[in-house]
């Protein structure tokens, strides 16, 4: 639900590692397998992603990658894994936004600090989300909706896969830079969600296109916008929700991060070597098959991305009075 940021060109992948000082004693990593923590259950969008890049990054290097499913706690429990590993360079976290910019302000406590404790390593992908209405909704763009909703108070709901989630937030921070009452109303994963949505029992979500582009392309739904900060290809007429609320830009993303001191040799070679993946055709055309827009770039703007969401959906999560026990 993040800024995205360019993409780095694979030339810059391992030759930019190579001209870090240090170049030497970087040829030696990895010289034993890395661990990939992921922090959601095996077969998940999160760990189908961690393994197919990691593949690829061992596809093309030799490299050896062992994934290591640690679910819980939003991604909290695999991310407290990393934060206290060894910061050799041995094991990173594929992160999802809940690990540092939204679990922080969402329990009231979290056994790592979302700041400190990891080094930044790469951006991964995007992952988008609709904004999609009911056809019973007399509106077909931003602009129409935010009147509609202003003309009826209260009378229209927004689903979401459960407190805390992303759809919910996508909702809230409508919610906020429209200005106008839409009640929330959670469900226990966005499939229980599609039902009501389908039903006009709730009229909007704000959820990932993968779910929600099949309502639209059957009828059941309306399609009104993006969340990304910029249009995406798949819909390259399909305007963002920020053209008319500035500043609105909510959508997932996935990321790689490690224990914070990790060795700068290990996070340039990692970084490198995950950009060159990302830039393979095959990947890239993986990622897109699963609603995913490959970024990529340096640990400097992956630590860029996450500070500013952070800023964003701190703010949100106050303001909706939002909290999981």
């Amino acid at each position: 639900m993040f800024t995205r940021r360019h993409v780095v060109a694979a030339a810059m992948g391992i030759a930019a590692a190579a001209a870090l000082p240090g170049a030497a004693n970087a040829q030696s990593y990895p010289d034993k397998p890395i661990t990939v923590v992921v922090p959601f259950s095996a077969g998940g969008a999160t760990d189908s992603i961690a393994r197919m890049v990691t593949g690829k990054v061992s596809e093309q290097t030799g490299a050896t990658f062992v994934i290591d499913n640690r679910p819980g706690m939003g991604g909290s429990v695999g991310a407290q894994t990393v934060a206290g590993a060894n910061a050799d360079g041995y094991t990173i976290l594929t992160a999802t936004p809940g690990v540092q910019i939204l679990n922080p302000y969402l329990y009231k406590s979290l056994p790592y600090d979302a700041e400190a404790d990891f080094q930044p390593i790469v951006d991964i992908g995007l992952v988008p989300n609709v904004l999609v209405v009911h056809p019973d909704i007399p509106a077909n763009t931003v602009p129409e909706l935010v009147d509609y909703l202003k003309e009826h108070p209260d009378e229209v709901s927004f689903s979401s896969s459960g407190v805390g989630s992303s759809s919910h937030l996508a909702g809230e921070a409508f919610k906020s830079l429209a200005d106008v009452d839409i009640q929330h109303v959670p469900y226990q994963g966005t499939g229980a969600a599609i039902v009501d949505l389908v039903a006009g029992r709730v009229q909007m979500a704000i959820d990932s296109y993968s779910a929600m582009m099949p309502l639209v392309e059957d009828g059941s739904m309306k399609l009104i916008a993006v969340g990304t900060p910029e249009r995406i290809d798949a819909q390259p007429d399909l305007p963002t929700i920020g053209e008319t609320l500035p500043g609105f830009a909510a959508s997932g993303m996935v990321y790689v991060i490690g224990p914070d001191g990790m060795p700068d040799e290990a996070v340039a070679w990692l970084n490198g070597a995950i950009n060159d993946a990302l830039a393979d055709p095959a990947i890239k055309d993986k990622l897109t098959s699963m609603s995913v827009i490959a970024q990529g770039g340096s640990p400097e703007d992956l630590q860029e991305t996450v500070s500013d969401a952070r800023a964003l959906w701190s703010k949100v999560i106050d303001e909706a009075g939002i909290s999981i026990q």
